[in-house]
């Protein structure tokens, strides 16, 4: 499964559509669940390391060396990873599901 089909079937529904209103309007840091605890955020960063990588390299030129310069842990580099992936794939979700909150 890649991180895009975990995401899909987390958020899947009107309740999923929902918290990624709440999600492209206020980020993770308000707390949606699943990305709030250190080894949440951990384990999806090791789980799908390449795929984030990626897509951030690709959408906004960020690389694993320019996540780890205002980090002090490997977990603010598998948080801030994970949140801009996750923040950045909700907006273009609820484009594709055509939703009229954007």
């Amino acid at each position: 499964m890649s991180f895009n089909e975990y995401l899909q079937q987390r958020f899947e529904g009107a309740e999923g559509t929902e918290e990624l209103v709440d999600i492209t309007r206020t980020g993770l840091s308000g707390g949606v669940s699943g990305f709030i605890y250190t080894h949440e955020l951990y384990t999806l960063f090791l789980d799908f390391e390449t795929e984030i990588l990626d897509y951030l390299s690709v959408l906004w030129g960020t690389t694993l060396a320019k996540l780890a310069e205002n980090a002090s842990t490997l977990d603010d580099i598998a948080r801030n990873a994970v949140w801009m992936y996750v923040e950045s794939w909700a907006f273009e979700e609820l484009v594709d599901r055509n939703h009229e909150d954007l």
